[in-house]
Formats: C-alpha cells, sequence, structure tokens
C-alpha cells in the first residue's frame, strides 16, 4: 500500500538504542489472575524417588486431573528466563518485556498446558496435578510461577534413589556409572526442593512411609491438596498402587529392595551423610561406617575414578592454557587497535588533517572508491565525520568497527584493519 510522499517520515533510530515503554516495565505479576489460581498441585522429588507411583495413587481420586511429565520448569520455560538479560547486552528478551511481563506470560503458557490436559481428561477436575522429577534444580522457577500452588515433597532414601538410579538408567548416559555423581545429586536436589518450596503450602513425606501405610499417607495428602476424600476411597487407591509403576521390571513396591549396592551406599554417606541422618535414614555410626566401606567393587571404582580424575584434570589443564594463549593473542592484537582509534578518534575531533593523514598510508580507500593520497583522504573522512560525534567504537582482533552519528541523526558504521600505526582503507559498513 502506497501513500503520499509526505504522509511518512523515517525513523532515525537505532534497534539497540530503543527500549519498551515505562508501563510495560511496571506490571507487577499476579498469580491471582491465573483461571487456575489455587487449583494447581505438584508432586516433587528427586528422580527415581517414587514420584510417579505417588502420582498415580493420587489419579484416583476423581476431581484431579494428571498426565505424564510435562518438563516445563526443567526444559521448555528455563531458556527464556536465561536469556531474558546477559550484561548490557542489547539482544536480548529484557528490551521487549519486563520480567514482571515473562512472569506473566510464562505463567500464561504453562496455564494453557494444564487446562488443556484437565479438559482433554477430566474437565470436572478441580486440581491438576503435575510431576517432573527435579532433575535440574528447577524449584527456583517453579515456586516463583506457582506461589499458590501446593506441594507434596516425597523422599526416598538417598541410596535407594542412587542405586535405582544407576540400575535402570546407566545405559541412558554414563554420568548414571558414578555413583558419587548420583548421589551429590541426590542430596542437591532433595535440598533445593527444601530451601525454594518449603515456604509455600507444602508437605513433606518419606517414600517409606507412604509404602508402610498408603492409606493413611493419601487422607494426609488428600486434605493438604482441600480435596474430600474418605477411608474407601483412600484404601482403594492403596490397593491399586500395589501394581507396579515404572519400575523397571521390578515385581512390586519395596524399601532397601538395592541394599547392597555397596558403592551407592558410600557415596551418599560420604556426600550427604548429614542428610541421610537428618531424614532419619541412619544414624552418625551407621554413616561413618558406610563411608569407610572398602570392598572389591569399591577398590575398582576408586582406581578407575582415580585415572579418570587424572585425565580430566589434564584436559582442563589443556583448556585453560589454550584460553590463556588466545587472550593474549588477541591482546597482543587489539591492543595497538585501540591506540590507533584513540587517535583517529582525537583527530577528527580536532578536524587536524595533518594529524589525520599521518594515520593514513600513502594512498587510501574510503568506502569502496578508487585510492587518493593520505592528505586527500584526510580531507574527505574529516569532511564525511568531523560534524559526527563517534558514540561507538569496538575493537575485535586486529579490526574496529566506529560507529558514527550525524548532527541529523544519520549512523553510519566504519570498518578498519590498521597497521603498524596507519590505516590503507575505510569500509562503510
Amino acid at each position: 500500500m502506497s501513500t503520499e510522499p509526505d504522509r511518512l517520515s523515517a525513523r532515525r533510530e537505532s534497534i539497540y538504542d530503543t527500549v519498551a515503554q515505562a508501563r510495560q516495565r511496571t506490571a507487577p505479576f499476579d498469580p491471582s489472575a491465573s483461571p487456575l489460581f489455587e487449583h494447581v498441585g505438584f508432586v516433587v522429588g528427586a528422580p527415581r524417588s517414587g514420584t510417579t507411583w505417588l502420582q498415580q495413587l493420587l489419579f484416583t481420586h476423581p476431581l484431579i486431573a494428571t498426565g505424564g511429565e510435562s518438563h516445563l520448569f526443567c526444559e521448555v520455560l528455563p531458556p527464556a528466563f536465561e536469556n531474558f538479560f546477559i550484561g548490557d547486552s542489547g539482544n536480548q528478551l529484557h528490551t521487549w518485556v519486563s520480567r514482571d511481563e515473562l512472569l506473566t506470560i510464562a505463567r500464561q503458557f504453562a496455564d494453557s498446558v494444564f487446562l488443556a490436559q484437565r479438559n482433554g481428561t477430566r474437565p470436572d477436575a478441580t486440581l491438576v496435578l503435575e510431576k517432573t522429577p527435579n532433575h535440574q534444580m528447577q524449584s527456583a522457577l517453579q515456586a516463583e510461577l506457582y506461589p499458590d500452588a501446593r506441594y507434596v515433597h516425597i523422599i526416598r532414601d538417598g541410596r535407594d534413589a542412587t542405586s535405582s538410579q544407576r540400575a535402570n538408567w546407566k545405559t541412558l548416559s554414563s554420568d548414571y556409572t558414578h555413583p558419587a555423581v548420583m548421589a551429590r545429586a541426590w542430596a542437591a536436589e532433595v535440598r533445593d526442593i527444601r530451601a525454594h518450596f518449603g515456604n509455600l503450602a507444602y508437605l513433606e513425606l518419606r517414600y517409606e512411609d507412604i509404602v508402610r501405610d498408603t492409606p493413611a499417607a493419601l487422607a494426609q495428602i488428600f486434605e493438604h491438596f482441600r480435596l474430600p476424600y474418605d477411608a474407601t476411597l483412600c484404601e482403594e487407591a492403596a490397593e491399586f498402587g500395589r501394581a507396579p509403576v515404572n519400575m523397571f521390571g521390578s515385581s512390586k513396591v519395596g524399601v532397601r529392595k538395592r541394599e547392597g549396592d555397596t558403592l551407592a551406599e558410600r557415596s551418599v554417606a560420604r556426600a550427604a551423610g548429614g542428610l541421610l541422618t537428618e531424614l532419619g535414614y541412619a544414624d552418625e555410626a551407621e554413616v561413618a561406617r558406610l563411608a569407610r566401606l572398602r570392598t572389591p567393587a569399591t577398590v575398582a571404582y576408586d582406581a578407575r575414578d582415580a585415572i579418570g580424575v587424572g585425565a580430566e584434570r589434564a584436559r582442563n589443564l589443556w583448556a585453560r592454557a589454550k584460553r590463556r594463549v588466545r587472550r593474549e593473542f588477541n591482546h597482543r592484537k587489539a591492543t595497538p587497535v585501540k591506540a590507533y582509534v584513540n587517535d583517529f578518534a582525537a583527530a577528527l575531533e580536532a578536524r587536524d588533517e595533518t594529524r589525520l593523514a599521518s594515520l593514513l598510508d600513502a594512498e587510501v580507500a574510503i568506502g569502496g572508491k578508487p585510492p587518493v593520497a593520505a592528505a586527500a583522504a584526510a580531507t574527505d573522512l574529516i569532511g564525511r565525520f568531523g560534524d559526527s560525534r563517534l558514540v561507538h567504537r569496538n575493537v575485535f582482533g586486529g579490526q574496529a568497527q566506529l560507529t558514527f552519528v550525524s548532527p541529523q541523526g544519520d549512523r553510519v558504521v566504519v570498518g578498519v584493519t590498521p597497521r603498524d600505526g596507519r590505516a590503507g582503507a575505510f569500509e562503510i559498513l
């Protein structure tokens, strides 16, 4: 669609100079505006702690809607918040929306997913239940987006959780062959959940206690979720829950089924012995005994681990050395260019043709035009940029980019690669 020439005029603005309007940056995040306000529940826990089994038990309640793991808070939403603001760059989301607005958008997105699940499965449900184990320290974002939700944290003996991950997932990643890695992760995940959900509507239960008296545990959880229940519902749910769920061939739900995995037991005792004691899984004497375990399996693992640690240390040293050499090389290349840019800017600002010509080769090409003598090139450069402001200078390696803004607001970017304190060409970018 065309219009009269005098109806429109170009806006002389750089994309890096524009920011969102002030009103966009003050809109508060309001969870109470959500259609699911106070109608979302979460089962949280470290991997292989019984989260899927508990979710299945709770799904027996006719007013609960749920489904498979959404991974919303560990994989889907975090990249948006990681990109939101990085340093002073003008290339992230913060130039478009405020963080409160981003929270509002993310909450709307997650609500839409949960509503689709509810409407497609149990439209009459009053609580949407989500379960994704705490794979990647996701609790902070989850708590910020859903401060009104109700959380149930199921904790399993770290020795069993670690051993179960090693047994069932070792073919997925080499990380799962290292019990020390799994043990540290279990402790970190438990503490992460407690830290971020503990001051919200939070209920913490041990997997072993739920196994021992499932109906009583279900009654406690239904009460926490503010759902109606009776003894019959809890008994029927417990009976249904005796069937294996996500058990990878195990015959039944049980406690300490993997006792005897000395690698897992020693690793958890060393990495999180205090947490084991705090949770009532072992006293201090037992933790000390487990930490000193020495069996053929632990001896072999320690030998392999020592080799791996040595190799990793060598790789890290080599990588650091390469980075140091690269930084020094780039610094050596950039330092004389920075000095040249400062001299060039000073001569241009002073409109000193003689000084500027001394910074140029005998012949200089400007903007792709045929080369001219240094004196003529200096006159040309002052004519082009003498009245402009140098608003940005970017030096990388042996090159520089200079951004000029004219009194009329026009922006011009000039590229230059000086050598030995002189430049033979200026490229208009």
